[in-house]
């Protein structure tokens, strides 16, 4: 779903044999239903058979801004206090104030989730993602695209109401990284800190932030967020 919402496709092949109660930990069977029911395509000219994979992608961009608002009505959804939570830490992340965002996710956002959803990097990647499709219309967001020297974990573009992109506001750039316990010890707030000005030096050491610069950019957020189980540590820099 990232990749599909961020204009990536999915390597997927048909499942023939469907199933009920459907078993959605099968990805090709949670991808075949959603090309039966004619939200994916083809991206590619590959024969199409159980047993070639293909690449596929959401049909058009009617399809992407439903599942979009179909993220954006589940987060509201959240128990109460959780869309103000959201709305800060979106305003945050689009203002440049690290600490307003540590807060919020800390305070409100990542107490919603359950200890055992947060124990790889990509987990906190997700739920970020799922969280910035709020502001989907006002923000080209590429995930894991090439950007520099390597691939950021998330890139912001703003864009105007023509869908052109607005250099004139602060594009951002996040890099996540995972703090993770050593044996028979738990993870400090020390330890977290250091991932988040870790994932700020590969910001700057990749040149993340140049492709922006050179399309014109004069304001680039650029966040490091560390996270340890259900405690985060954000870092910032502007470029």
């Amino acid at each position: 779903m990232e990749g599909l919402l961020t204009d990536m496709p999915v390597t997927m092949k048909l499942d023939q044999h469907i199933t009920y109660p459907i078993d959605y930990d099968n990805t090709n069977l949670f991808w075949t239903l959603l090309y039966n029911a004619g939200y994916l395509k083809h991206q590619i000219d590959t024969p199409v058979g159980t047993s070639k994979a293909f690449k596929a992608e959401l049909v058009n961009l009617e399809v992407k801004e439903s599942f979009r608002l179909c993220i954006e009505r589940w987060m509201q959804r959240q128990p109460h206090g959780f869309s103000a939570a959201l709305n800060e830490f979106l305003s945050a992340l689009l203002g440049g104030c690290p600490e307003r965002i540590q807060s919020a996710l800390n305070d409100k956002l990542l107490q919603s989730l359950s200890y055992h959803d947060m124990i790889k990097e990509n987990s906190f990647h997700m739920f970020t993602l799922g969280m910035l499709q709020m502001v989907g219309d006002e923000y080209v967001i590429r995930s894991n695209r090439e950007s520099g020297g390597g691939r950021a974990d998330c890139v912001m573009r703003p864009i105007d109401g023509r869908g052109k992109m607005d250099a004139a506001r602060a594009a951002v750039v996040i890099e996540f990284k995972h703090a993770k316990p050593q044996k028979g010890k738990r993870i400090t707030k020390a330890a977290i800190a250091e991932q988040a000005a870790e994932a700020l030096r590969q910001i700057d050491e990749k040149g993340y932030a140049h492709e922006l610069a050179a399309e014109g950019f004069k304001t680039v957020y650029q966040y490091g967020i560390a996270f340890g189980g259900k405690f985060c540590v954000v870092k910032s820099t502007v470029g």
